[in-house]
């Protein structure tokens, strides 16, 4: 199975069969079979050059954070790109999402739920925190959306939010905005661009 990789994606070829060899054995070795391994090198080759020290680092975290053994599998099998984090930025969104007054059953909840979010430099959270007062919500409001939707704080401030945002704003009274943001959101934040109009309306 890993070799039809190399077939399919020729640019694994540069890393050095050791690196591809202890990144296979790695996976294998939470009890993932060659097929998922081998989706999972096609759909994050780069993923695979042997950074031992992200990836173990991380797993130690995700264990001093609480995770059982069998979770932390669950977390490598779905979202494997997230072992290959670096720590320091798990720690410190951890850090900051802890100073809004999330406790840890919530971040254990928002991790399994969203665990890209952990991913993401504290500058770009701060920055969309910061957005969302500027829109009108009050920090209560934006922590209850962090909880409620955390996925929708690891899309693009600019490239994806804005843009979605903007839609509601033309449609929703300003000062129904805050609410309508809260309670519908999750049916037009994630579907294709060109969707969100209509399905904002049929949400009214």
């Amino acid at each position: 199975e890993v070799a039809k990789v190399f077939r399919v994606r020729p640019g694994l070829e540069r890393r050095t069969a050791e690196s591809l060899r202890t990144s296979v054995q790695w996976l294998k070795g939470f009890g993932i079979v060659d097929a998922d391994v081998s989706r999972m090198l096609r759909q994050n080759p780069n993923l695979f050059d042997n950074h031992p020290e992200k990836r173990d680092g991380m797993v130690k975290w995700l264990k001093e954070f609480g995770l059982s053994d069998l979770e932390i599998t669950k977390l490598v099998y779905k979202h494997v790109r997230f072992c290959f984090t670096s720590r320091d930025i798990a720690e410190a969104t951890a850090q900051w999402l802890t100073a809004l007054g999330l406790d840890k059953s919530s971040l254990r909840d928002i991790l399994e739920r969203a665990p890209s979010l952990f991913e993401i430099k504290t500058v770009s959270l701060k920055a969309k925190f910061s957005w969302l007062q500027g829109l009108g919500f009050s920090d209560a409001q934006i922590v209850r959306l962090i909880r409620k939707i955390p996925a929708m704080f690891t899309r693009s401030l600019d490239k994806n939010l804005k843009p979605r945002f903007a839609l509601p704003e033309q449609q929703v009274s300003a000062g129904k905005l805050v609410d309508f943001v809260t309670t519908r959101a999750s049916t037009w934040l994630f579907c294709k661009m060109a969707d969100c109009s209509d399905r904002i309306q049929s949400s009214l």
